[in-house]
C-alpha cells in the first residue's frame, strides 16, 4: 500500500470514492488501514487549505509594505 498524497481538488474527491468504498471495513484489516491513510490525506489536505486562506486573507489585509530594511533604491 502506497503513501497517498493528495494534491488538488481532482485527488481530493478520487481519495473521497475510495474511502466510501472503505467505508464498513474490517477493523484491522488492510482495507482498514488503507481508510486511515486516506482520512490522515484528506485532513493534511483540508489543513493546508485553510493555512493558505488564513495568510490570503491577512495579506489582503495588510498593505504592501516590501521587505523590512531594503528601500529599493540602492
Amino acid at each position: 500500500m502506497k503513501k497517498r498524497t493528495i494534491r488538488n481538488q481532482e485527488d481530493l474527491l478520487a481519495a473521497i470514492r475510495r474511502s466510501e468504498s472503505l467505508a464498513g471495513s474490517s477493523p484491522g484489516s488492510a482495507q482498514a488501514r488503507e481508510l486511515g491513510m486516506i482520512r490522515d490525506a484528506i485532513k493534511l489536505y483540508e489543513d493546508s487549505i485553510q493555512v493558505m486562506r488564513l495568510a490570503a486573507k491577512k495579506a489582503a489585509a495588510e498593505p504592501d509594505e516590501g521587505v523590512a530594511g531594503i528601500s529599493g533604491s540602492e
